[in-house]
């Protein structure tokens, strides 16, 4: 990485009053008769704390120092170190110098002594279009930073870059944050410090979890407070705040998973007729029990669950009051080969087949199961749903060539709305207004929106789980976490 900022004019066309200013990097010039002296705000602060900077002996290079500070997050959540590495190595691709930076007013409340002053280093601005600048860099006072100062504005801007694209406003956070990397405190936190700081400074990136057994992962879902996932013949609990894992069952495979606001819901197979769904308390106060309800899938909403049961001649929809299972047949859904299903607050969409084995469909039904219709013929791939619509990724029922179309769907509405289409392979979720699109990159949209905002680069999930403002995803050999603030 090299940070060797050349003086250069602003890129033809690019005009950064069009672009919206509102966070930058500060120093503090501190006056004592003829002596001047500058340094970032996070050292001046650090510094006041009774703190030291450590990156690195005399003669290390700027590029150098940045590397020794990011690199503290490489042991505990190496995910994260890598993101920002490749952030931080395009720093000076994003940058421009002008003389004096424009002012971003996002320091906060700040203490300073007699005689010193803030002053404006860097300015960060929102990117539009591709190629905007990210960074206007004012010389006026970079040039009498040390080393040290450069190398901190630098990781300063790229946690804060992240952070900014989530609403953050003002650095605060950020400037604490950095201050424990770039005095190397953060190499000394355990798991459960770490995720405390990082909870604490609002940043977003990518994230891994410790898991016992991740190349079994067979499902997983979470609520507020933990995920939960089977590996082969095991529940797993991972609570949030501690990141810490429990073992919930260990006899039964938990190839289906739902959450009850007390209990967690399990199946031994993946749509099996005669297949039995238990359950066990989250907190494992008590060991599993079978629930006597045989089904093909079931869901979980506002604490009912919602199970296709029945056979191959008709399958039915049944609904059942939790905690005491009292069920209720609410519809035949006839000889249709249902695969998955999603249920809100207007009703159900399935994922299915009518009775040629070669027609996959779509299919839709009031909230009391009335109204069974197709949506479509062609092959859904994921559905998602928030409390008052869905969203599903489907492709057409031909082998080529192969177009990812996102849809849109409202009951009662009955006609898909086709939002996006692409030849990379498409995954959706969806939460409380906004869609969360993984295609080329991670992408939100509000749902009434054709703007995608940027998230993340592209991974590959095969499930995705939305939990207040935590993305998680699993893969087939590890389970990652993809958050907006860590949780």
């Amino acid at each position: 990485m090299k940070f060797v900022i050349a003086l250069a004019l602003l890129y033809p066309g690019v005009s950064m009053a069009e672009q919206a200013v509102g966070n930058g990097g500060h120093g503090v010039k501190c006056t004592v008769g003829s002596n001047i002296t500058y340094e970032t705000l996070d050292i001046y602060e650090l510094k006041a704390a009774g703190k030291t900077v450590q990156l690195g002996p005399p003669g290390t290079t700027v590029d150098q120092k940045v590397d020794i500070a990011l690199q503290r997050f490489r042991a505990i959540d190496p995910n994260r170190y890598a993101a920002y590495a490749r952030e931080a190595a395009d720093f000076s691709r994003h940058a421009v110098n002008e003389v004096a930076a424009p002012q971003t007013g996002d320091q906060g409340v700040i203490t300073l002594q007699s005689g010193c002053e803030v002053v404006q280093i860097i300015a960060q601005y929102s990117p539009r279009f591709p190629g905007d600048i990210v960074y206007v860099i004012g010389t006026d006072n970079w040039d009498l930073l040390d080393d040290d100062s450069k190398a901190t504005l630098i990781v300063h801007e790229v946690l804060y870059r992240q952070a900014i694209q989530f609403g953050l406003r003002g650095s605060t956070e950020i400037r604490k944050f950095v201050g424990l990397l770039i005095s190397g405190e953060l190499a000394n936190f355990n798991r459960e410090q770490y995720f405390q700081a990082v909870r604490a400074a609002k940043l977003i990136g990518y994230g891994q979890l410790d898991l016992s057994n991740s190349a079994g992962i067979e499902n997983a879902t979470a609520d507020g407070t933990a995920i939960f996932y089977g590996s082969y013949d095991t529940l797993f609990r991972i609570d949030l705040a501690t990141n810490r894992e429990t073992q919930l069952v260990t006899s039964n495979r938990t190839a289906r998973l739902a959450l009850s606001s007390d209990d967690v819901y399990f199946s031994d197979d993946y749509g099996s007729s005669g297949t039995q769904i238990w359950r066990v308390p989250k907190d494992a106060s008590s060991p599993p029990v079978q629930t006597g309800i045989i089904n093909f899938m079931f869901r979980i909403y506002n604490n009912t669950l919602f199970v296709v049961g029945g056979t191959s001649a008709n399958q039915e929809l049944w609904r059942y009051d939790l905690p005491g299972l009292t069920g209720q047949k609410l519809a035949d859904l006839g000889p249709q080969k249902i695969k998955d299903f999603q249920v809100n607050s207007t009703g159900f969409v399935f994922v299915g087949a009518d009775s040629s084995p070669d027609s996959v469909q779509a299919f839709y039904a009031q909230p009391d199961g009335s109204g069974f219709a197709t949506l479509g013929s062609f092959e859904p791939l994921t559905l998602a749903n928030d409390d008052t619509d869905f969203y599903f990724v489907g492709k057409p029922n031909t082998p080529s060539p192969v177009i990812y179309s996102l849809y849109h769907f409202a009951i009662p509405d009955g006609t898909p709305e086709l939002l996006m289409e692409s030849d990379v392979e498409l995954m959706v979720a969806a939460q409380e207004g906004r869609i969360y699109i993984f295609g080329d990159n991670v992408t939100v949209r509000e749902k009434d929106s054709t703007v995608d905002r940027y998230l993340g680069d592209r991974t590959y999930c095969r499930n995705i789980t939305l939990v207040g403002e935590n993305i998680f995803c699993y893969t087939y050999s590890s389970f990652g976490v993809f958050y907006k603030s860590i949780f």
